[in-house]
């Protein structure tokens, strides 16, 4: 198979050392695994169990090949494997595959998104009273449309998932192995969409594989007795997100763990790896997730009760899986999952963009005090200049639209 045991191992005692942190909590208010254990008759399996679950998924980034999958703390109490059979709301997690869509329709990194409350009727398909807000309870005005994914801000993903339409994030969740049998509404922006660890991570490896989706296995290949081949599971891939959108998702993913709602990853549990990923927690804290991966290596991690319920006050992913997620990998990487050699950028060029339009900056757009300078993939660079600020700027340098065609052609051969 292409299972690790010494990281599945790890995983499993990861995964109950963790819950067991979590269930010594102050005013923790459900029952506890060690109580259950105690009166269990060593005998009994059920498929729920009244304590606090949790699984986790790991795959291997450059064939698909499962390396671990935990489906709950106890197999002999409970064989329902939650990891790969389980399906719950995956909360802020579904927020990359958001953005994704909301640059693939053209607005980039630095365009300016809202993150006030949302007006009656101003998110198309969505009730009238539908009106969510962000965790904190606070709103931040016009901020740049990376902070919304950063920060994790609930109004500016809904504008930006709005942007996007809600056909082309449905497509996207498609196309990333999250199809299930989603709601079609703007709730899906914000996460009330189905999953399970095994999924999601299947998802979140697209974004360090520069796009490509690679079918998840666990059989590596069978051999006969005398150790001749009879199988072999050869890697299928498709390709699912462009080079580009990929790179800008992968630049915002690693400011999450780097200064965003997954930095205690870096401060806290000392995983010093190139990586990204995502925060992830329900309504009423009822599930949390963390999902990400680093160069060789894509985890995801969900904890909850089978039968949802709120799990602790302010339950968020950052607090109870991310800890998981966290052990897991640093055991990963102690076991030799490094990329010894980073993938290339895709071919870049450093265009001047107004925060308004999303278009080419135009001196309009320096007077108004909204044309800023990012570094983009030749295939986001856009292709006309703002019409808002004084329309087409003739007096723009050939460099402000990337190389020629020509040029970039031979870049890949540098």
């Amino acid at each position: 198979t292409t299972l690790d045991k010494d990281l599945n191992d790890w995983a499993e005692a990861a995964l109950d050392q963790r819950l067991r942190e979590v269930e010594k909590t102050p005013g923790y208010a459900h029952r506890k695994k060690a109580d259950y254990d105690t009166a269990w008759d060593m005998a009994t399996s059920a498929v729920e169990t009244p304590y606090l679950q949790g699984a986790v998924a790991v795959l291997n980034n450059d064939t698909g090949g499962v390396l671990a999958v935990v489906g709950g703390r106890d197999y002999r109490q409970s064989k329902f494997n939650r990891a790969t059979s389980g399906s719950r709301q995956i909360g802020s997690t579904v927020k990359p595959f958001v953005y994704a869509a909301g640059i693939q329709a053209g607005w980039m990194p630095g365009t300016l998104v809202s993150d006030d409350p949302l007006a009656p009727g101003e998110i198309f398909g969505a009730d009238a009273t539908w009106n969510p807000g962000n965790s904190d309870g606070r709103f931040t005005g016009l901020q740049p449309l990376a902070v919304g994914l950063v920060q994790s801000r609930n109004t500016m993903t809904i504008r930006v998932g709005n942007h996007a339409g809600l056909d082309r994030v449905m497509q996207t969740l498609g196309d990333v192995g999250l199809p299930g049998k989603q709601q079609s509404s703007p709730q899906v922006f914000i996460g009330n969409v189905t999953g399970n660890a095994y999924q999601i991570a299947s998802a979140y490896s697209t974004f360090p594989n520069e796009g490509l989706r690679k079918r998840p296995f666990f059989i590596d290949q069978i051999l006969d007795k005398n150790g001749q081949v009879l199988f072999k599971t050869g890697v299928m891939e498709v390709d699912v997100m462009s080079p580009g959108v990929t790179h800008v998702i992968r630049r915002m993913l690693a400011q999450v763990v780097d200064q965003g709602t997954a930095a205690v990853l870096r401060s806290e549990y000392g995983f010093k790896e190139k990586a990204g990923g995502k925060t992830g927690t329900t309504n009423g804290y009822r599930d949390a997730w963390f999902a990400g991966y680093s160069q060789a290596v894509t985890a995801a991690v969900w904890v909850g009760f089978d039968r949802a319920a709120t799990i602790v006050d302010e339950g968020y992913g950052s607090r109870l899986a991310l800890p998981v997620w966290a052990d897991v990998m640093n055991r990963a990487v102690e076991l030799g999952y490094v990329r010894q050699n980073n993938r290339p950028d895709p071919p870049m060029s450093r265009v001047a963009l107004c925060r308004h339009s999303s278009a080419l900056a135009t001196e309009g757009c320096h007077a108004e005090g909204c044309a800023y300078e990012d570094e983009l993939p030749y295939e986001l660079v856009p292709g006309s200049f703002c019409h808002l600020h004084g329309g087409a700027d003739a007096g723009a340098s050939a460099e402000k639209r990337g190389p020629t065609m020509w040029q970039r052609v031979r870049r890949w051969f540098d």
